[in-house]
Order: structure tokens, then sequence, then C-alpha cells
């Protein structure tokens, strides 16, 4: 009788994780070098909320791809208020993610989020009604969003949201 031992393939899960990991921290350096501690949060967030829940892959290619995009616009104009899309951004993805254990569960992580922008913004000293403009964009960007879900998927659900909050913006 022999006693055989199967070892995990660490080689193949290494290749298959390398891309998903250097995007995690292409995203989160960038977000440290040129939005600062406020966007580095934001992205953390985003990058703990997709390992928790998602396999590596796409869903953090895309998370980067959107966070750097958001990141090059804001370093390309200046403008402080293109935060606002990215976090909305951030707020539906992880929403979109929490989903699956219900609808509930969905609102408080997007609240949640909504809530770390807020202080951010607190502690940058917007003012009351700039914070409440932004947190009634908020919270129908983030219905819309989940409403959007099953029709459009996670992506298209929190870039829907991202789009709408720069609207929300624009308006």
């Amino acid at each position: 009788m022999t006693l055989s031992i199967q070892l995990p393939d660490q080689a193949g899960h290494l290749q298959s994780t390398l891309p998903s990991n250097l995007a995690a921290v292409t995203l989160l350096a960038f977000a440290v070098f040129y939005g600062g501690w406020p966007w580095a949060l934001i992205a953390a967030i985003w990058v703990v909320a997709l390992r928790t829940w998602e396999q590596v892959g796409w869903p953090m290619l895309q998370a980067a791809a959107a966070g750097l995009f958001w990141l090059a616009l804001f370093h390309w104009t200046g403008d402080r208020r293109l935060f606002f899309p990215f976090s909305m951004q951030v707020a539906a993805s992880a929403a979109c993610l929490w989903r699956i254990n219900g609808k509930w569960p969905a609102v408080a992580v997007g609240a949640l989020v909504t809530g770390v922008f807020t202080g951010i913004r607190i502690l940058q000293f917007a003012g009351a009604h700039v914070l409440g403009v932004e947190l009634l964009v908020a919270a129908a960007v983030l219905c819309i969003g989940l409403a959007l879900l099953p029709h459009i998927g996670k992506w298209g659900a929190s870039t829907t949201a991202a789009l709408l909050a720069l609207a929300g913006l624009l308006l």
C-alpha cells in the first residue's frame, strides 16, 4: 500500500492570478500617487470586495480598467468631482456582488461604501448642500444600478451607476 498525496497545481494557479494581482496592485498604486488617500481608500474597498466575492480574472481587470479610467480623467482635467462617479461605481459594484445574499445586504454594502465616500467628503469640508445632493444622487444611482443588475450584469450595472453619477454632477 502506497500513501499518495496530491498537491494542487500551484504554478497553474499562480499564472491565472498573476494578471488579476497585477491589475489590483496597479489600480492601488495609481490611486495613491495620482488621486491621493481618498482614491486609494475607495480603490482598496473595491479590491477587497472583488477578492472576497469573485474568482480571479476579468472582474479585477475590469475594475482596474474602470478605476484607471476615472483616475486618468481626474488627472487630465483636474476636476475633483470625478471622485464621485468613481466612488459610485465602487459602491454599485460592491452592492451587486452582495446581491447574491439578498436585497438588503446589497443595499447595506452600497450604503456602507457611500458612507465612506461621505466621510471623506466631510473631511474635505464639503458643504451640507453639496453633501445632500451627492447623497440623493447616490441613492438614486444605487437603486437604478441594482434594478438593472439582472438585465445587464454586474459590470454593466456598476458602469451605468458611474455614468449616472457623472450625469448627476453635470446637471
